[in-house]
């Protein structure tokens, strides 16, 4: 059985075709293990509409995701676990196809298949990992070219129960890459390359609400890595490296927001000889005001961080 995790909070635009979905499901040995977040909006009548495999909570307040997260895997009773974002989508063969990827390969602790990402915002639909085969991936490849959306993963639920801790209470926008880069760690990871997954990109995401705490975030998720993983720093510095990249990316488009177009440019200058995204920022701050706040504008403020 898989235990389907979906956390909600003032989801109703979109709930009922995530759960849609769900019902459209091939594979049909699955519990929903439903989340409502203290929505005040329809979401509670929508998740009732769905058969007794919705098992239905609702938390006495908001809870930061990683917590709801974490109150929701207390419950599974499932050999694996997948998670559905409550606005996004699965293709009808998506439990399927994974269940039998976890059935094959016993040491897999976590399944990924590639998604689509739908922009709402600009209208656009894109298959998010165009150069990847399936197969077995190793942890810094993993970690490194991240990229995968959290309603795309199904992992092993007796893994994930040995973990020292789940989902960082402390995090909101970098949760799932924390936790998945720590249980990675501790066995393969098999990627799938035949999108499952729709991603839906639009103006009242949570995680587009959350940018000015990114930075400070990445700096918790490497003190995790570092504190949990034997070794990490000598073995993996491929990886701290990136994870500081990141940090000083999404630094480095904040100082943009805010006009401190010199900070932003420093912020990139260690990484223009190995990284486009970076010296593309660091010639872009170089230019008059003006000229960088329309090219922001008009080609990063409607995408994703």
């Amino acid at each position: 059985m898989v235990s389907v995790v979906i956390n909600c909070y003032n989801g109703d635009e979109f709930l009922r075709e995530t759960l849609d979905s769900l019902r459209n499901q091939t594979y049909r040995d699955f519990e929903i293990i439903f989340i409502d977040n203290c929505s005040t909006d329809h979401t509670a009548e929508i998740a009732m509409e769905f058969d007794d495999r919705l098992k239905y909570f609702k938390t006495g307040h908001n809870l930061p995701l990683g917590e709801a997260r974490n109150y929701a895997i207390e419950r599974c009773n499932g050999e694996y676990i997948a998670f559905l974002d409550s606005d996004d989508l699965w293709d009808k063969d998506k439990l399927k196809i994974q269940v039998e990827l976890m059935d094959k390969f016993n040491d897999c602790v976590i399944n990924i298949a590639n998604n689509q990402m739908l922009n709402m915002m600009t209208n656009t639909n894109e298959v998010v990992i165009r150069d990847r085969k399936t197969g077995f991936m190793d942890y810094d490849d993993f970690a490194i070219n991240y990229k995968y959306g959290l309603s795309s993963v199904m992992i092993r639920t007796s893994s994930l129960k040995n973990m020292s801790k789940l989902f960082d209470i402390r995090l909101s926008y970098a949760e799932e890459f924390d936790m998945f880069l720590r249980l990675a760690s501790i066995g393969g990871v098999y990627y799938y390359e035949k999108p499952l997954s729709t991603y839906r990109v639009h103006g009242s995401m949570h995680s587009l609400k959350l940018k000015d705490s990114i930075p400070h975030e990445y700096e918790i998720v490497m003190e995790n890595l570092i504190e949990s993983i034997p070794n990490f720093i000598e073995d993996h510095n491929d990886v701290i490296n990136r994870i500081e990249f990141l940090r000083d990316y999404t630094s480095a488009k904040l100082c943009i927001e805010r006009e401190n177009y010199k900070q932003s440019h420093e912020l990139m200058k260690p990484y223009i000889k190995n990284n486009i995204r970076a010296l593309f920022f660091y010639l872009l701050t170089a230019m008059p005001p003006i000229v960088v706040k329309n090219i922001y504008n008009r080609y990063f403020t409607k995408k994703m961080l």
